[in-house]
């Protein structure tokens, strides 16, 4: 390949128009093409993104293209030769998001680089906008040729949708949460959420259990009914004095991270409390350990999530999601839920 000479530019503008919806249903896949004697660039499709590396959470545009280099000289580029210009003339730049490279398989950015004549590339180009009304498209490439003219091509107006999946794997972890950690399943929850709604909240119930019993209350042994009782009565009372906040924290292909922050009840707290009121040694029946460990739980004040990592992974199939518990992120989530993640 040649090497590119500096001040020798063909430039090839295509504009792509996209309709975002105002929504976040899933778009069609119309096909956006321009075309010259030199190059060709198909939009395939475009999705919203949300990066976070740790500092800053970004959202982004991904936008699928093709490439195709029709002249008989090598064509250059790079991402930032893509630029996304939207409704009110305001120009993004693409940029390189390492990050996304391979997510999940499914989000590969462009190759940079050279192109000799038939070659084509298809990858994602990243912008860091958000939703709106209407975008365009541009490519701007270098031919390696001292003959070459600057070459404009428009074109028209096709619709597209950017597919947002950010409001469907927030609704996903929410309803799980809901089903799973607080026993109260949605009326939706099977239509939105692929896992087992029966069989993973009795392991978790099997799990809460387990910490109230042993979290120092008493030397009483429970029977199963009474495990869940206790069981209960701390969702009920979770349920009500829970104030957490689901967040959105990555978002790419078919993967997505929601981070759980805010307020939940803390079993150290509980038992901490029963402890200044009751002797936690002293020979007592069930039924009194049960009665004054579920008032705790109604008068108890929820602790605050000191953990910033207490994550959910959820992956996406079809149009269901899919909360992946094999995760090291979802012990996190389950001591959080069962009182011992603090």
């Amino acid at each position: 390949m040649k090497h590119k000479r500096v001040g020798i530019l063909l430039l090839a503008i295509f504009g792509i128009v996209l309709f975002i919806s105002g929504c976040s249903k899933e778009g069609t896949n119309t096909t956006n093409q321009s075309s010259s004697k030199n190059v060709t660039l198909k939009v395939k499709s475009a999705q919203v993104m949300v990066a976070d590396d740790g500092n800053d959470k970004e959202n982004l545009i991904a936008v699928k293209v093709k490439v195709t280099n029709n002249a008989k000289d090598d064509l250059e580029y790079s991402q930032t030769d893509f630029r996304l210009k939207d409704g009110q003339g305001n120009v993004k730049s693409g940029i390189d998001t390492p990050f996304f490279g391979d997510a999940d398989g499914s989000i590969n950015a462009i190759d940079m680089g050279q192109l000799s004549n038939g070659e084509s590339q298809t990858g994602y180009v990243f912008f860091k906008a958000k939703q709106g009304p209407k975008y365009t498209v541009t490519f701007k490439g270098t031919l390696d040729n001292d003959n070459s003219d600057d070459v404009k091509i428009s074109q028209g107006m096709n619709t597209k949708v950017v597919i947002d999946r950010s409001d469907s794997s927030l609704k996903a972890a929410k309803a799980y949460i809901q089903g799973v950690f607080f026993g109260d399943q949605p009326d939706d929850y099977d239509d939105i959420v692929e896992n087992n709604v029966i069989k993973e909240s009795a392991t978790f119930n099997k799990e809460l259990a387990s910490n109230i019993s042993k979290r120092g209350f008493f030397n009483n042994e429970f029977s199963g009914e009474e495990d869940d009782t206790l069981v209960k009565a701390y969702q009920t009372a979770n349920a009500k004095k829970t104030r957490i906040k689901p967040t959105l924290k990555y978002l790419t292909g078919n993967t997505a991270v929601v981070n759980i922050s805010g307020y939940t009840l803390s079993l150290s707290d509980v038992y901490d409390t029963y402890d200044d009121k009751y002797d936690s040694v002293e020979n007592v029946d069930n039924k009194t350990v049960i009665d004054r460990v579920t008032d705790i739980f109604s008068s108890e004040k929820p602790a605050k999530i000191k953990n910033s990592d207490v994550d959910l992974v959820l992956k996406r199939h079809g149009d269901k999601w899919e909360i992946d518990t094999s995760s090291n992120q979802y012990d996190e989530v389950v001591d959080t839920f069962a009182g011992t993640g603090f």
